[in-house]
């Protein structure tokens, strides 16, 4: 594995994504790992890993998620990535095995615990671990039960004529191009930001919307405001990374809104918006950054469907900045 010295020193000359793409590549390569070979591969993608950009992240994290043997110090270091990232490998990642697991379905935040979920196949100690974890969670705090009671409140009453519809666009409306243009520019405070003006609401909701990591919420804001599916499609991948993963002949974000309700959406969407009035100056801080999904559950029983609440934007979850 000479090669991994050469990728090594190219990472060190500033081309870390390069580095460790191909040194995934590499690995790949190799039908029946030795464990020198393995220590080496582990040793090299752990140092690269930490400082290549979140794209070459998300690669790495599917392509591995791919092979049966991968490192013990590699898997981890994935797991302990940002959702968009470790998504791919905690939902499919074939060399995770059952104490594995286990052990992550109690120690990971609970957004990382519902992709374990989504695996395919789930041992019977996974599934009860799964359920333990599920039951911790399930039980509200008093604000969360009052919150909850709110929203269904908010939901469920019969909505005035006037409700039924968004509003119509404002004096410089944004286009709906700008959605999936700053989505596929990987731009989160942009796409935030033009998703508050479609909606006319505040940042706060846009942010709470993209908080929602399984990308449903997202999902049926977009229906409400009247996409064609597929440019939903394309801005679910792009946000969601791991939603391009394809299932049969369609992709995870496809499925996703296969399961949406354009009615059940608009109801919903228009909800969360009434309740979230837009401010005065309904814009945050435009810093390029890549899209991130949330890791902090929304404080009702239904996470999928739940409206989100009106209030600040969240500050930054410390787990979503880089080790």
């Amino acid at each position: 594995m000479d090669r991994f010295r050469d990728l090594e020193r190219a990472g060190v000359s500033g081309k870390k994504d390069s580095a460790l793409l191909a040194a995934v590549a590499g690995y790949e390569a190799v039908q029946r790992p030795a464990e020198r070979e393995k220590a080496q591969f582990s040793k090299l993608f752990v140092a690269l890993f930490e400082f290549a950009s979140d794209e070459a992240r998300r690669t790495a994290s599917a392509a591995l998620s791919r092979l049966a043997d991968v490192p013990h110090d590699v898997a981890i270091t994935i797991v302990r990535a940002p959702l968009e990232i470790s998504a791919p490998f905690l939902a499919f990642g074939l060399s995770l095995q059952d104490d594995v697991l286990v052990e992550l379905a109690a120690t990971l935040e609970l957004s990382k615990v519902r992709a374990i979920a989504r695996r395919s196949f789930l041992s019977a100690p996974v599934e009860d671990a799964l359920r333990s974890r599920f039951r911790q969670e399930a039980a509200p705090s008093a604000t969360e039960e009052r919150v909850r009671t709110e929203l269904k409140a908010l939901v469920s009453r019969p909505l005035r004529a006037s409700e039924l519809a968004l509003p119509e666009p404002t004096a410089a409306p944004v286009a709906v191009d700008a959605l999936v243009e700053a989505a596929a520019l990987g731009d989160r405070t942009r796409f935030s930001n033009a998703l508050a003006d479609r909606l006319q609401s505040t940042a706060a909701l846009a942010e709470r919307i993209l908080m929602d990591g399984s990308g449903r919420q997202l999902a049926m804001t977009l229906q409400a405001l009247g996409l064609g599916d597929a440019q939903i499609i394309a801005t679910l991948e792009a946000v969601f990374w791991h939603l391009q993963t394809v299932e049969g002949d369609e992709s995870h974000a496809a499925l996703l809104l296969a399961e949406c309700d354009p009615e059940i959406s608009r109801r919903k969407v228009t909800a969360w918006r009434n309740a979230n009035p837009p401010l005065r100056d309904n814009r945050t801080r435009h810093t390029r950054q890549v899209m991130e999904t949330g890791d902090r559950p929304l404080p009702t029983a239904d996470r999928h469907h739940a409206a989100p609440v009106s209030g600040a934007a969240p500050a930054a979850d410390k787990s979503f900045s880089r080790a």
